[in-house]
């Protein structure tokens, strides 16, 4: 099994924030960048995550990409999400219903999820 190099304390989800939205980790194959969590207080976002969930949620990707190759990961990626912008008119929406999103966020908090995982979930 293929694993991540996880980089802790990253300025690069900071490269990918927008305007209220904080990226908190991001997947770049082979490596998962993780923001710094002691910047981040509870005050100034409107969703806050563990680090482990957000660990979690990268590796969701992390074995999304493996799946579908890294070329077809972000070919999909931006399809659907210039798909869904189209659809709801609205980033942040079209983000969210991202089909690569939705598992991620949906099983996120279930940390041992990975290991149960079906294969192209």
């Amino acid at each position: 099994m293929i694993k991540p190099i996880i980089i802790l304390k990253s300025k690069i989800p900071n490269l990918f924030s927008f305007g209220n939205k904080i990226t908190y980790g991001i997947t770049f194959f082979p490596f998962i960048f993780i923001t710094d969590f002691t910047k981040i207080t509870r005050g100034s976002v409107t969703r806050y995550y563990s680090i482990d969930e957000v660990i979690n949620h990268e590796i969701i990707h992390f074995q999304q990409t493996i799946e579908t190759g890294v070329v077809g990961f972000n070919i999909i990626y931006l399809i659907e999400f210039i798909y869904k912008l189209i659809k709801y008119k609205n980033i942040s929406n079209a983000y969210n219903n991202i089909s690569f999103e939705r598992e991620a966020y949906k099983h996120m908090k279930q940390l041992n999820y990975i290991k149960y995982r079906k294969i192209y979930n």
